[in-house]
């Protein structure tokens, strides 16, 4: 009976919260049911594809846009992360016939506002109509580590449009870079957006990185390296032996390999 009323709730959530993330209502409803009542739900897969289709049934699903000047704007404000943060952004409008919607979070922005380095990537396989591409933005948050932040759907390639997107966003002050191969038109746009940022090409890094990486091997060649120990050359030799083992017999004879080495 728990069970029911459980998945009762569910649903009737789905139908009156049609802007929540599907896994924040079955979150909020799991919280406080019994272990007995959880064990007789359905998966949480097949509880993903019901309020799914309950909200498409409610009519909230956002519909393809005939043109670039018919989208629905108003659908998208609603739209929310599962921590409850609104994720659209920003709307350029149709500028020169093109246009591009912007979706990021209050906390991603901040993430964006304090990053020393900037990269971006798109798709050209956008698979909304009208728009041309997906576009990512990626805040650095650590020397060799970033994280997406800005996601954009964009109509067009030109340097107007990545202006337009760009100049929605938070000011950068920590600044310094911003890694890019793509277009001259996005270059461009991100050097007249942040002035004070040095562009680093994609291909240049990795030359970079690869020569960093040469350079380390080269030195270790040259420094002397221990002779194998007669432990390390019989652990090899019986790995070898057993190497055409499956890797469930490996692991299943594992100790058998180790029982002739004292370690």
């Amino acid at each position: 009976m728990e069970a029911c009323l459980l998945m009762r709730r569910i649903y009737e959530m789905a139908a009156e919260l049609r802007t929540v993330d599907p896994r924040k209502i079955v979150e909020t409803c799991f919280g406080d049911a019994s272990p007995e009542a959880l064990r007789l739900t359905p998966d949480k897969e097949h509880i993903y594809r019901a309020i799914r289709k309950i909200k498409h049934e409610k009519g909230f699903d956002v519909e393809e846009p005939k043109s670039l000047a018919n989208i629905n704007i108003g659908k998208l404000e609603l739209l929310e992360t599962i921590d409850g943060e609104k994720m659209f952004f920003a709307d350029t409008g149709v500028i020169e016939g093109t246009r591009s919607l912007i979706f990021t979070t209050p906390s991603l922005l901040k993430v964006l506002a304090q990053a020393k380095g900037i990269a971006c990537d798109a798709t050209c396989n956008s698979s909304v109509q009208h728009f041309s591409q997906h576009y990512v933005i990626h805040a650095f948050i650590k020397e060799h580590v970033a994280v997406p932040v800005v996601f954009c759907q964009m109509s067009s390639k030109t340097e107007r449009a990545y202006i337009e997107v760009l100049r929605r966003l938070p000011d950068c002050p920590q600044l310094t870079f911003f890694l890019s191969d793509f277009e001259q038109a996005e270059i461009n746009a991100f050097t007249w957006n942040f002035p004070n940022a040095q562009l680093l090409r994609f291909s240049e890094s990795l030359h970079s990185e690869i020569a960093m990486i040469r350079q380390t091997v080269a030195e270790i060649d040259l420094m002397p390296q221990p002779l194998p120990s007669d432990k390390e050359i019989r652990l090899a030799q019986l790995l070898n032996q057993y190497g055409y083992l499956s890797t469930v017999e490996y692991f299943d004879r594992i100790g058998e390999i180790f029982s002739e080495i004292d370690f």
